[in-house]
């Protein structure tokens, strides 16, 4: 499968020089998806994302040679400017850690690889707005025919990239949190876009059913949330009447969902709140089984005593340790962490797929956090003030935040090509004093 992975990068670069930008939003997609999230045979995740960083590279430093990207301030933008800060901030911390002999070389590179992602906005804010609109309507289509994969896993058939098939049984009912690519970004979309009038509707309930399968509370309560910022915005009466109706009737399905989680785990989000308060520190008794809120804050608010404890790493963190090297596990002794059986613990120490503030925190301390709350900013500064299609990154990233507190972000490849791709639309739109509309 390498082979294949290394083939679509190339063709994606070609794409690009060829400025056949359509194709190469397509092909980087395909990439950061693992081939559109049809490769099953068990790949590596991250092998798709490593291959989107060797495109980023090539072609970024080729535009560099061109002057095609530069740094003069005629050419800047708030959002460049942060992404040279958040990379340049990752290579300080790997050098003082290198220096300092708390990893090495290679792992230390392992750890902040996932940053490099960022290098895709400035080859996206190239393209112009027109092969956005066009890809717009393409990654719907490659969404819907995905999210039909996604429900075609509760009737057996599994044809789809990173379906677990123990857990779709574990609680006693199905679910799966494979969701497509860009199902939350399409179903905003959706609301907004002309390009799908009179199918609006039953797709928007299709891309709400998605979320609702994963039987998340976290994830079916921000989506609500979102909704109804979304409602707020919206300046069409017509439109927000309909909405509102569609949020009143997904509040009690939204219910009977979290409800059935919470019978299956024997904890309510009321429960793990007024435990966790209660019981401060006391992190023997929380189950780690569980995946609970009790068991998420439970991982951040052990790492934030580490540093307490060592204050000589509250405002820089430990640097960018890697989870597998022996510098991880021989140093840090944490009773909760994200369960995996292939680590050394056979759970995770600093990385978490449960909270993306703990290994953030852990390894950049206080201004790791300053840097990563300012990307948010910076997205909701950017688009507060439109009123095209581009006003949905503000619901999206209000949900994207919210699940900050229940899942990976900053080291989750796809999320950081989609504030890329959002950003450099929002740059595009701007640059050629034009709205998104499709």
């Amino acid at each position: 499968m390498t082979a294949i992975y290394l083939l679509l990068a190339i063709i994606t670069i070609i794409c690009y020089i060829h400025k056949h930008y359509v194709g190469f939003l397509v092909c980087y997609l395909g990439l950061i998806s693992c081939l559109w999230m049809l490769d099953t045979t068990g790949t590596p995740a991250s092998l798709g994302g490593d291959m989107c960083i060797f495109v980023n590279i090539v072609l970024f430093l080729m535009l560099l040679l061109t002057r095609k990207i530069s740094f003069r301030k005629r050419q800047r933008d708030k959002f460049s400017i942060y992404i040279f800060i958040y990379i340049l901030f990752y290579l300080i911390e790997l050098t003082i850690t290198v220096i300092t002999n708390n990893e090495t070389l290679l792992m230390a590179l392992k750890v902040i690889r996932v940053p490099f992602v960022f290098l895709s906005y400035y080859l996206m804010r190239l393209i112009p707005l027109k092969s956005f609109k066009r890809f717009l309507k393409i990654g719907l289509l490659i969404t819907l025919f995905q999210g039909l994969l996604f429900y075609l896993q509760f009737a057996g058939i599994f044809l789809m990239k990173g379906c677990d098939e123990e857990r779709i049984l574990k609680f006693g009912f199905k679910s799966a949190l494979n969701i497509p690519t860009l199902s939350i970004f399409y179903l905003f979309y959706v609301l907004k876009s002309k390009y799908v009038k009179h199918w609006r509707y039953p797709i928007l309930f299709f891309l709400l059913g998605i979320v609702f399968l994963t039987y998340v509370r976290t994830n079916i309560l921000a989506i609500l949330i979102a909704m109804f910022v979304y409602l707020l915005m919206n300046n069409d009466r017509k439109k927000r009447r309909s909405l509102l109706f569609i949020t009143i009737i997904s509040i009690p399905l939204a219910i009977n969902f979290i409800s059935t989680k919470s019978s299956a785990t024997s904890s309510s989000l009321r429960d793990d709140v007024r435990w966790l308060v209660q019981n401060r520190g006391d992190y023997s008794q929380i189950d780690a089984s569980a995946g609970s809120f009790t068991f998420r804050m439970g991982i951040l608010a052990e790492r934030w005593d580490y540093l307490l404890s060592h204050p000589q790493y509250l405002l820089t963190g430990v640097g960018t340790i890697h989870e597998d090297s022996p510098y991880c596990y021989k140093r840090f002794n944490f009773m909760l962490g994200t369960r995996n059986e292939e680590r050394y613990n056979e759970y995770c120490l600093i990385e978490s797929g449960d909270i993306a503030w703990s290994p953030v925190l852990l390894r950049y301390g206080l201004t790791g956090i300053v840097l990563h709350v300012a990307l948010f900013v910076l997205v909701f500064s950017n688009c507060r003030k439109r009123r095209d299609l581009l006003m949905i990154i503000i619901p999206l990233y209000i949900y994207l935040f919210i699940r900050t507190f229940d899942g990976a972000f900053f080291e989750s490849y796809e999320m950081l090509y989609l504030t890329s791709l959002c950003m450099a639309m929002t740059y595009r739109a701007n640059y050629q004093k034009e709205e998104l509309s499709v």
